[in-house]
């Protein structure tokens, strides 16, 4: 593994700490959303001068108050439709949760899987996975590589009691950008393994059908 891959992964690991204080922005802020104040319902957003198209899977809409593009970076927050609008007509997706996409601009290459397993396994891996940056406080699960994506599932302790503490992540290579897509489960809605691998799976296919091909 590179010097260069440790001093990417310190913007990369800062990404993903704010996704977890925009998440847990989020999901205090839609239990207080209303009908008459919520957002128009949003499933696309081009990010990184649009080389990459964050898509939601169904039953899930983008944040626009809780998601913040750059550049050279961007991370896109994506909830239940019906908590992102307001609108009780608005759909539940089958796997309730989080998803998150960040997505890094700055064209470094990808990783191989054994890097990426070794980089989560350290110490500085696991504090990028602790919405509180303690690494003590995160126990890695399940593993594995499949069709170009590095999947990983995580635990964490003594997190927000908005969370039920469970997450998954999907880190893929698209146009030249490093993608991490992350599904987070919630405390009342209990997911299993499996469910988790396939929602944040589902999140990868939908957006690389929407990303042009370059």
């Amino acid at each position: 593994m590179t010097a260069g891959f440790y001093h990417h992964d310190l913007f990369w690991a800062a990404l993903l700490g704010l996704s977890f204080i925009c998440a847990a922005t989020l999901a205090q802020a839609a239990t207080l959303r209303g009908e008459s104040d919520g957002l128009a319902a949003q499933t696309r957003l081009p990010v990184t001068g649009s080389s990459v198209v964050v898509a939601a899977p169904r039953g899930y809409c983008i944040d626009p108050l809780a998601s913040i593009e750059g550049a050279r970076a961007a991370f896109v927050l994506m909830a239940s439709c019906h908590s992102v609008t307001g609108d009780r007509r608005a759909p539940h997706p089958a796997i309730r949760g989080l998803l998150t996409a960040s997505v890094d601009g700055s064209r470094n290459e990808l990783p191989s899987p054994r890097e990426l397993g070794r980089y989560f396994a350290s110490e500085a891996g696991r504090a990028a996975l602790a919405r509180s940056g303690d690494a003590a406080a995160t126990e890695l699960g399940a593993s594995f590589s499949r069709n170009g994506v590095f999947f990983l599932q995580a635990r964490e302790t003594g997190g927000d009691p908005a969370f039920g503490g469970r997450s998954w992540r999907a880190v893929f290579e698209l146009n030249g950008r490093m993608v991490t897509a992350t599904f987070r489960d919630l405390a009342g809605f209990p997911v299993t393994a499996d469910e988790g691998f396939r929602a944040v799976g589902e999140l990868v296919e939908e957006i690389r059908a929407a990303s042009p091909v370059r």
